[in-house]
């Protein structure tokens, strides 16, 4: 009998983990997605679960594809991840008809009747070109011009294109690249110009678009909750209740206060009946209403493992470049994870973050996949330090002088 572990390689913890978020994705999403069926006239009651059982399932198949490529490949396809995610950022922006909330995230795929939100390829298309140069300059990160400049444009260009659209997703985009950075060797006065450039320019598009709403629909709305949230007298608060942005986070509340410590069990949610999002921004909620305080902490302990796999699989990687891609790609989930769970409990404003590998949903689910795919095939290795060449091209040295191998040691992160 042939053995499983020689199939399924790469760390056999962060399988496990990936198997019960999928398992336990499919019992909270046919819970929280009954009212949906329920409004949608003729669809038997497991529509949604047999959709989001078939988009996991692709997912899976997916991650198991790409943890078998050797991630110096991943280094290769950087560049072209990174300018189809330019291409379809543009093409969303100003062309696409798909607008939901005032914001146009979404590309319809012809003839599928699917859309495609092209955010979550530019994650991992910033994530691998990042690490791509920062291998290749490691020597020079020191310097703005021959060093620093070359890792910050994608990640300036990528956030200026999902920003109008998106201020959550660019954000995480944002504090994944700056964490990069930071690991990667980067000077530390270029972080901090790079952090007030950031606080300034995200302070300019609110106080701009909420003054020019035609120009920028979606900036009165991020004013609205993120002043909303500092808000401390009680009569305001009532008020910011009452607005019908604030629904959906009052209604999370309740859902956890009714779940208490051992949850409702089961399939009986009651506030699923009136969350609108229950099955993918708030399936958190909906989670420990069901199951209680004590499920919800244990699926933050999930996510806990997966982070601490994933720093375990970046320190013990043989280059730079591997070390910053697990880095980046499991930072970028936990983020992501921690930001909707922080949203249903009402710590901050709504940002419309799925949990990954838990809500439903189709862009979500497949990159989410795709990035766990990239760190199994980093936790994998096989490429040893010395011979490792990204996208053909060499380490880059500074004045012209010869690289030497210990600047692909991962101490040097």
């Amino acid at each position: 009998m042939s053995n499983p572990s020689v199939k399924f390689s790469g760390d056999r913890t962060i399988w496990v983990v990936i198997v019960m978020l999928s398992i336990i994705s499919m019992l909270v999403v046919y819970s929280a997605s009954i009212s949906l069926t329920f409004n949608s006239k003729g669809s038997p009651a497991e529509y949604y679960l047999l959709k989001h059982a078939l988009i996991t399932l692709a997912g899976l198949a997916l991650m198991y594809w790409i943890h078998k490529i050797p991630y110096r490949k991943f280094a290769t396809a950087s560049k072209y991840l990174l300018f189809l995610s330019l291409a379809f950022l543009v093409f969303a922006l100003f062309f696409s008809d798909t607008t939901i909330n005032e914001a146009k995230r979404w590309i319809k795929i012809p003839f599928l009747g699917l859309t495609f939100q092209p955010s979550e390829l530019a994650k991992v298309g910033v994530i691998t070109f990042v690490a791509r140069e920062m291998h290749r300059r490691q020597s020079l990160m020191h310097s703005f011009k021959e060093g620093f400049v070359h890792v910050l444009w994608p990640v300036a260009l990528i956030f200026a294109l999902i920003l109008p659209a998106n201020l959550s997703t660019a954000g995480i985009i944002l504090i994944v690249s700056f964490t990069m950075f930071l690991l990667g060797g980067a000077h530390w006065k270029h972080l901090t110009l790079l952090s007030l450039a950031a606080v300034l320019l995200l302070a300019s598009v609110i106080f701009v678009g909420s003054k020019f709403p035609k120009v920028l629909p979606r900036a009165s709305t991020w004013k609205e909750r993120i002043v909303g949230k500092l808000e401390s007298k009680p009569e305001e608060v009532a008020a910011r209740l009452a607005d019908p942005d604030d629904f959906q986070q009052e209604q999370a509340r309740i859902a956890i206060a009714n779940g208490g410590l051992l949850g409702l069990g089961p399939g009986k949610s009651v506030q699923r009946n009136f969350l609108p999002s229950a099955f993918s921004d708030f399936i958190y909620a909906i989670f420990i209403e069901e199951y209680g305080l004590i499920g919800g902490g244990v699926l933050v302990l999930l996510y806990l493992i997966l982070l601490y796999r994933g720093i375990a699989i970046a320190l013990r990687s043989q280059t730079v470049f591997s070390s910053l891609l697990a880095f980046g790609v499991t930072f970028s989930i936990l983020v992501n994870a921690y930001i909707n769970m922080f949203v249903a409990v009402g710590i901050v404003p709504v940002t419309g973050q799925t949990l990954p590998l838990m809500s439903m949903g189709g862009s979500s689910v497949l990159f989410t996949c795709i990035m766990l795919g990239m760190l199994q095939s980093v936790a994998r290795g096989g490429e040893a330090p010395e011979t490792l060449e990204v996208a053909g091209e060499n380490f880059i040295p500074p004045d012209g002088a010869q690289a030497e191998p210990e600047n692909l040691n991962p101490a040097a992160i």
